[in-house]
């Protein structure tokens, strides 16, 4: 039976092999096929996605806005807050469904010299109202980065090895039908993830999902 206790000294592990080792040490198999525990590790990094949602995960990027439309970064996991760029100042957008954005504003073009006011995901694109160009500023929850020999690493290994450890541990547990390994992993996991949730509730002074920006401001030098 596998036993699910993170008694490694800190540190220990900082990449994908040291992960691979751990995990094999914690199945009694040095010969434990590496991809099987590489499956454990992708299905882990899904499961972590869906629960996480911390400052590190946090990206910004800035977009052209064409028409009406701009192109998503192919990492993007979540919209954070959306800013429209003009003249100096930043503008935060309402975020709207897309047929309540068309309902709205149907093929509106903004008048000359200005600007949307709400924005809707269409698939892979933005699509704003009333219909302008431009430039925006996008905050959003990327994705991480999956752990292989390629990249070693990422900024969730190094924050909480653990909970690869664990993660990954309760899907080789399912697969080796241990009931009792997978209960232990999982519950450590959740645990993990919950307490890295509540710190970073904290340090951000609350919630952490925006919940809808107005204010105007000047665009800080």
């Amino acid at each position: 039976m596998a036993i699910v206790l993170d008694v490694s000294p800190s540190g220990a592990v900082a990449s994908y092999t040291d992960l691979v080792t751990e995990l094999r040490d914690l199945q009694d198999n040095a010969a434990y096929d590496v991809d099987v525990i590489a499956r454990a590790i992708r299905k882990a990094e899904a499961y972590f996605l869906r629960r996480l949602r911390v400052a590190d995960m946090e990206v910004s990027a800035t977009l052209a806005v064409t028409d009406d439309t701009a192109a998503l970064p192919t990492d993007l996991r979540e919209i954070r807050s959306v800013v429209w760029l003009q003249n100096g100042y930043e503008y935060p957008l309402d975020n709207m469904s897309l047929s309540g954005l068309v309902g709205a504003y149907g093929t509106t073009a903004a008048a000359s010299g200005g600007r949307p006011v709400a924005y809707a995901r269409e698939g892979n694109t933005l699509r704003f109202a009333p219909s302008s160009s431009g430039t925006l500023r996008l905050v959003y929850y990327a994705d991480i980065t999956p752990l292989t020999d390629a990249f070693p690493t990422n900024w969730l290994l190094q924050a909480a090895p653990d909970l690869y450890i664990a993660g990954a541990q309760y899907y080789l547990c399912r697969r080796e039908r241990d009931d009792t390994g997978a209960q232990m992993a999982l519950s450590e996991a959740n645990a993990i993830l919950d307490a890295m949730q509540a710190q970073a509730a904290f340090k951000a002074g609350g919630n952490m999902i925006p919940q809808g920006i107005t204010q105007v401001g000047r665009i800080r030098a």
